[in-house]
């Protein structure tokens, strides 16, 4: 029997859709990456070498962005192969920057409304500890692009999380989930700044 597909998902900074994934089920994994005791349920049948399939979901991703165009070639070619037919149309490759501000000057809104949650992992690179650490104050733009010298802006890599915040204002979906990294909570205030 095939699940109904009506919770609608609208993901940001997609990357290669692994939040997306998740959200929808019906992928292969570790059996030892699942909470069996929690959800016996997301198990669909087990496969060999301790893999499982897991159960396709109710969610359904319904607007993809990202800025890369690797990303999008991914992205769309995994989920036109899941049977999405409009893999092409849904993902958006522009700065979400360059979207919200479309929106919100009298252009064209993409943002689709009916959406009933929000993902991102906003760029982690500012605040990783792997990284130069430079937090708000990014020396790349919005658009991944050294900007070396010039005074940060709020369109800095640094401060997209600002931009996501804008989209579930515009959208007001029923939740939306924000992830990044662990250097998140251990730079200086970001943390509390962010919250």
């Amino acid at each position: 029997m095939k699940t109904k597909k009506n919770r609608r998902v609208m993901s940001l900074f997609t990357g290669c859709g692994g939040m997306d994934l998740g959200f929808e089920g019906d992928f292969v994994a570790h059996e030892q990456s699942i909470n069996k005791s929690m959800h016996p349920d997301w198990i669909d049948s087990y496969i060999s070498n301790d893999w499982v399939s897991l159960k396709e979901t109710s969610f359904k991703t319904i607007f993809a962005n990202d800025i890369r165009p690797g990303a999008r070639s991914a992205w769309v070619s995994f989920f036109q192969e899941r049977g999405v037919k409009n893999a092409d149309e849904i993902f958006y490759p522009q700065s979400i920057v360059d979207l919200v501000k479309k929106s919100k000057n009298g252009g064209q809104n993409i943002f689709k409304k009916k959406v009933d949650v929000i993902t991102g992992g906003f760029p982690c690179q500012d605040f990783s500890v792997a990284g130069k650490r430079k937090g708000f104050a990014s020396n790349k733009n919005h658009l991944g692009v050294n900007a070396e010298g010039v005074t940060p802006t709020e369109e800095n890599r640094g401060l997209l999380y600002i931009w996501m915040r804008e989209v579930v204002n515009i959208v007001q979906p029923k939740m939306f989930i924000a992830e990044n990294v662990k250097g998140l909570v251990s730079l200086k205030d970001t943390k509390r700044i962010i919250e």
